[in-house]
């Protein structure tokens, strides 16, 4: 039987080609989903850096039900970023999972001060990240 230092080795690189593997899964659910939450409440079609008194007025004139239906495919990315890091990684450490939330959750804290988005909606996707490692418990080893 192996001991535990040969059955680690490339445990890192494992863990780490898994945290990628997870970031686009996620980035995948969300560009696939992004047309189809856009055809009930279309998304006006200016540059955010440019353009932010038009783009602030017209995101605050969208629904609730739009920010709800962001919130949810965010949650789904997240959790199936986690699945999908877990798989890969041997569903046996939950660190890679965790980095996998982490970036995810640097990168849509950076997409939602970049675009407008409601207070409530900022603060509220702060909850989805942590689905990453909800991905992780679902699909982990037992030891």
């Amino acid at each position: 039987m192996p001991d535990k230092a040969e059955r680690d080795s490339g445990s890192l690189e494992r863990g780490l080609g898994s945290i990628v593997v997870g970031l686009v899964a996620a980035a995948l659910v969300i560009i696939s989903l992004g047309p189809i939450l856009q055809r009930p409440y279309p998304v006006p079609g200016l540059n955010p850096l440019e353009a932010s008194a038009e783009l602030r007025e017209q995101a605050s004139s969208l629904p609730r039900m739009s920010f709800i239906l962001l919130f949810a495919a965010y949650a789904l990315a997240s959790l199936l970023g986690g699945i999908a890091t877990s798989l890969t990684s041997g569903r046996r450490h939950g660190w890679p999972v965790v980095v996998t939330g982490l970036v995810l959750m640097i990168a849509g804290t950076y997409g939602v001060m970049v675009v407008y988005q409601p207070l409530w909606f900022r603060a509220a996707s702060f909850l989805t990240y942590p689905m990453a490692y909800l991905g992780h418990l679902v699909v982990r080893k037992r030891r």
